[in-house]
Order: structure tokens, then C-alpha cells, then sequence
């Protein structure tokens, strides 16, 4: 707390009036006068005489110094009165001041304190920016999908609190302009309709909640249903930043619930809510204390702090097989049609599918909080299995460190991760195999030399085979985040893998992320960049292949009422963009397979925010 002290000093200066006192000589005594006759005796008479004025004078000189030494002590008494008043009316107005800056300091509000931030600083992996106060209005623009652009009309509700925020939107995009004559379009034959791909599916409808969530990360309880965002499981070595929404023609919600107690707790993950394909849960429990009164919560913390858990995440549909075909009728060629399923998001149709599953125990130990609880040191390690049903699986374990540090106190307080994690696995393991690029990849798995492999699941069951299957890999994880609560955000993830003995050519453990939400000027930037699977640095941010995914999104806010959005996504579709995306064109097959292209979109939001 601020303290703010207020001293005034009134000096009272006691005023001495000195009354001189007046020294009246006492009348001479009476002289007998002498017979005239009698002058042999005058002179004796007169030195006489003489002799006791002399002798008067020096009594009336001592009784005036006698007075004057009176006058003076009196002086000096009342001097000293006077002194002693004013050191008293000292005292006092010192006592005064003090009671009026002890009455200040009850007066003066205390400055907001923030508690221990936990859970994610940043919504990297996010698809959709989220905005940080409650707001509502309309959005209208255009979006660009390949060659096609369309009018959106786009009503959005959001509700943001400290503890819980809702977002609605309802998006209805029409084609507007086409360079296929055939394609009917508000330009060209005056036709409205509403693009078919954004509601061929029951998860098209649930989408139009955009989020709801109670509590963030790490709070006693966390409830999230979200389209926007990527999940993560403990410690992420199996699935991290997982995000079902890259695609420009199917969304897939959410659900995370997770639950927490002194003495343990859960997590849980399930994508998507009318079908889930994709599901996680951990549980974990602290068995000091589950017996211990003390809060494990409070430095020191010792044992009490330790938690043991086991986590298990299941694709239990995941594709083995997708219908594809050789147009030159043969079997042998290098890139094949692939058959999509028009009623189902035009994604890849598949022929046969298994379960890829991981477990995992997790242990962890918090080795430090600082006594002012701004700083904390976690310590961990996972071991992990990771298999297709049938077969043998892949062992792999990390071993990391997370510190947790805030900086300042109340609406200046900054918080910043810092975590580095070592690996060691074999070659039938891929750590956090449910990654960014998961819900593609499960149809489509590009490997190091550009020749694809049918599904993320038949190259997780080659990883066995070859030069290198009986060499273990060491490899590494490290991730940075900055943030200021409702202002800014910065984080940068990397990670990569070697063969121990091997050839060390292998980039498919090569990953970066980057993400930044901020102010810029007059501006709002925010935007996730993800490049998976990649050679050499050289390669970063050219946005030029099938590996690099971006979503970006600028706002400039011109007034209270109005604001300017600018996007671009790069983004994976399965449509022919020589042919046409709308349905009226769109090929029921095509080559290769999903593709990564960009979409455009500008529009401006009119509304208010509260």
C-alpha cells in the first residue's frame, strides 16, 4: 500500500511580555540644620553629611541591582514558561499531525491486488480472436474462399465477466461474385442464398455458440464449450493445442471440464459434442495431501504439493484407410484422387478406421514458492505409451520444469512461463501426438520427402520399420509466455528431436509456434503462426507450404460504435479452387486431398461495448 503522509508544522512562538519594573529611590533622610554660630563644627558637619549620602546612594545602587537581578531571574522564568508552552503546543500539534496522517492512511483506499495468476496466459492456438470486454453489434463484409467471394452478415453477442464469459454469433455468408458464369450469385442473376457447406451439419448449428466458459485453467472448477479455442491435457507430451477448426468447411465444438481440490482432482476433453471422435481425461490425487491438513497451496508446501496422476487420450475412430483411386487407372501412382463425402463436410470418405490411444503417469512436485507467493517452480515427469489397436506400442518420457513468475501488484501486475522439457523415446512414439494440425493430419500425414501417407495412423504404425527403428531419440521442448491480464500477450514454442546413432535428417519432430496478441498503435493485433514438420529456419514465414498455418486478425476501432476488421487464414480444404467452392460447383473428389489455401475476409462491426 501507498502511504501518503501529511505534515504540518505550526510552530507557536510564546510571546514574552517583560514588565521593567520602576526603581522609586526611597526619600533622603532628614538633615538637622546647624546654628549658625556654630562654624568650627560646619565642615565636620558637611563631610558627614557627605559621608551617609555617599553611604545612601551606594544602598540605593545595591537595591537596584538587587531589583534588576529580580527583573532578570523573572525575565528567565517567564522565558522558560513561555519555552515550555511552546514545546508543549509542539507535542501537541506533532500528536495532531500524526492522528490526521494516521486518519489518512485509513482513508486512502487499498490498491487492488491481483492473486497468483495460473492457467494458460495466452489463447494461442485460438482460431477467433476473443474480444476482453463485453460487446455486441453486427458485423458486415465479405470473405474470400479461393476464387469466390461472399457477403456476410454476421450478428455476435459477447459477454465477458471475471468469471465466466458467453459468446453467439449466427454467420451467413452469401455468394456474392464468382468468375464461373454458372454459379448463381447476388451479382449475377440477383439470387440470395446462404452458403450450403456452413449448415450441412448438426455441429454447424451447436457452433453458434462461440463459447461459454465458467473459471479459466487451473481454478477449482473449469467449464468450457468452445469452437475457438485448442485444448491441452496436463503437461501436453500427449495432447497440447489441439484444434479441431482449421478448415473452411467444418466446425467441430468442444468440452473441457476440469475440477480441482487440495487433495486432487481431473481433466477432461471430448471433440466434438454431437459426435466425439477425439476424447482425454487425467486424474490425479495428492496423497500427502489427501491425509495432511496443512493447504498444499502454501509455501512451504513440501510433500503435500506432490501429485500423481495418469492421463489417456483415444482417437477411437481414427482413419486407417480413405477411399481413394489412380485417375491413369493404375495402382502405382504417386498422387491419388481421393473420394469426398459431400453430406459430411466434403471430408476425405473413409474405408476403414481403428483407435490410436495413449497413457500416461504423470508425477508432480512443486520444488518452490517464493514467501511473497509471486514465483513458483514445478518440476515433472511423464512416462508415456502410444499405440495403434493391435500392435505393440511406443514408449517415450519427458522430464521438465514450468516456473510461473508475476511481476508488480493489482492492474500492473505482468506474469510470465518459462518451460523446458526434455525427451527420450523410441521410434514407435511421437510426443504430443494430438497436436495443432491433429484433425487433418488423422486423413492426411505428409512425411519429410513430400510423398504422403494415407493417415497419421498408418505412419505412426511405420515408424517401426526402417534404418533407424532400434534407436531411441532425444529430443526437447521449450515455451515462453509473457502476459498482462486484458492487455497483451506473447508466446513462442519450439521443439525438436534427434536419432541418437542415426542419420539426423528426420524433421518430422521439428516444430514452431508463434503467438501474439496486443495494441499496436490504433490497433489490435492478434494472430497464431504454427510451422510443423519443417528443415531449416529458412523456411519460417514464408506461408508458401502445406506445413505453415496462420490466423490473423487486425481491428482498428474508429469510434465507441465502429470498428474495421481485417483477417487472413491459412487454412486446409478439400475444395478444387480452379473448380469452384460453392456446391453448385464443387467436385465431389479431388487430388491429393486436403490443401492448404488462404481466406480473406474485411468487414466492419457496428455495435457498442459495455
Amino acid at each position: 500500500m501507498k502511504r501518503m503522509s501529511l505534515v504540518g508544522v505550526f510552530l507557536l512562538a510564546g510571546s514574552a511580555f517583560d514588565q521593567d519594573e520602576t526603581v522609586v529611590p526611597e526619600p533622603a533622610p532628614a538633615v538637622e540644620e546647624a546654628p549658625a554660630y556654630e562654624a568650627p563644627n560646619d565642615e565636620a558637619k558637611t563631610d558627614e553629611v557627605k559621608t551617609g549620602e555617599a553611604k545612601t546612594d551606594e544602598a540605593k545602587t545595591d537595591e537596584a541591582k538587587t531589583d534588576e537581578a529580580k527583573t532578570d531571574e523573572a525575565k528567565t522564568d517567564e522565558a522558560k514558561t513561555d519555552e515550555a508552552k511552546t514545546d508543549e503546543a509542539k507535542t501537541d500539534e506533532a500528536k495532531t499531525d500524526e492522528a490526521k496522517t494516521d486518519e489518512a492512511k485509513t482513508d486512502e483506499p487499498e490498491k487492488e491486488k491481483l492473486p497468483f495468476i495460473k492457467g494458460n496466459l495466452t489463447s494461442a492456438g485460438a482460431n477467433v480472436r476473443i474480444p476482453r470486454r463485453s460487446e455486441y453489434g453486427v458485423r458486415i463484409g465479405f470473405d474470400t474462399i479461393g476464387e469466390d467471394i461472399f457477403l456476410k452478415v454476421s450478428p455476435q453477442i459477447h459477454l465477458i465477466k471475471d468469471t465466466w464469459r458467453l459468446g453467439f454469433h449466427l454467420p451467413l455468408r452469401a455468394p456474392l461474385y464468382s468468375t464461373r458464369p454458372e454459379v448463381s450469385s447476388l451479382l449475377s442473376d440477383q439470387s440470395f442464398t446462404i452458403r450450403p457447406e456452413d449448415y450441412d451439419q448438426a455441429e454447424d448449428f451447436i457452433a453458434a455458440i462461440l463459447y461459454a466458459q465458467y473459471g479459466k485453467k487451473e481454478d477449482a472448477v473449469f467449464l468450457n464449450i468452445s469452437r475457438v479455442g485448442a485444448a491441452s491435457l496436463g503437461h501436453g507430451t500427449i495432447l497440447r493445442r489441439f484444434n479441431p477448426n482449421l478448415e473452411t468447411d467444418t466446425i467441430y465444438t468442444s468440452l473441457s471440464l476440469d475440477a480441482y481440490t487440495k487433495h486432487g482432482g481431473f481433466q477432461a476433453f471430448a471433440s466434438s459434442v454431437t459426435n466425439p471422435y477425439l476424447w482425454g481425461v487425467l486424474g490425479f490425487i495428492k496423497p500427502v495431501g489427501a491425509v495432511s491438513d496443512g493447504d498444499p497451496e502454501k509455501s512451504p508446501a513440501g510433500l503435500r504439493s506432490l501429485s500423481i496422476g495418469l492421463t489417456h487420450v483415444q482417437d477411437m475412430q481414427a482413419p486407417k484407410a480413405i477411399d481413394t483411386y489412380c485417375a491413369d487407372g493404375t495402382s502405382t501412382c504417386t498422387s491419388r484422387m481421393v473420394r469426398l463425402d459431400t453430406g459430411n463436410g466434403y471430408l476425405p470418405q473413409v474405408t476403414e478406421r481403428s483407435a490410436v490411444s495413449a497413457t500416461g503417469i504423470d508425477v508432480e512436485y512443486k520444488a518452490y514458492k517464493s514467501a511473497d507467493a509471486k514465483t513458483d517452480l514445478k518440476v515433472y515427469g511423464d512416462v508415456s505409451l502410444l499405440g495403434v489397436e493391435g500392435a505393440d506400442p511406443g514408449t517415450g518420457l519427458a522430464v521438465g520444469a514450468l516456473a510461473r513468475l508475476n511481476f508488480g501488484s493489482g492492474k500492473d501486475t505482468t506474469a510470465m512461463r518459462i518451460r523446458l522439457e526434455g525427451r527420450m523415446f523410441d521410434a514407435k512414439f511421437v510426443p504430443t501426438y494430438f497436436d495443432s494440425l491433429y484433425a487433418q493430419q488423422r486423413y492426411q500425414f505428409e512425411s519429410k520427402d513430400g510423398t504422403q501417407s494415407p493417415t497419421k495412423m498408418v505412419w505412426l504404425q511405420g515408424l517401426g520399420e526402417g534404418a533407424d527403428a532400434d534407436k531411441g531419440r532425444l529430443g526437447y521442448f521449450i515455451d515462453w509466455a509473457f502476459a498482462k491480464p486484458k492487455s497483451y500477450g506473447l508466446q513462442v514454442s519450439y521443439e525438436n528431436a534427434s536419432v541418437s546413432g542415426g542419420s539426423n535428417d528426420d524433421n518430422r519432430y521439428q516444430h514452431l509456434m508463434v503467438h501474439a496478441e496486443m495494441p499496436l498503435l490504433f490497433l489490435e493485433i492478434f494472430g497464431t503462426y504454427h510451422l510443423r514438420g519443417f528443415d531449416s529456419f529458412d523456411q519460417a514465414f514464408k506461408l508458401d507450404k502445406d506445413n505453415e498455418v496462420l490466423v490473423g486478425a487486425v481491428r482498428w476501432k474508429l469510434f465507441p460504435f465502429l470498428a474495421f476488421n481485417v483477417r487472413a487464414q491459412k487454412n486446409f480444404s478439400t475444395a478444387a479452387y480452379g473448380e469452384g467452392v460453392d456446391s453448385q460447383v464443387r467436385l465431389g473428389e479431388i487430388e491429393g486431398g486436403f490443401k492448404n489455401v488462404w481466406d480473406y475476409g474485411v468487414d466492419c462491426q457496428i455495435g457498442a461495448h459495455y
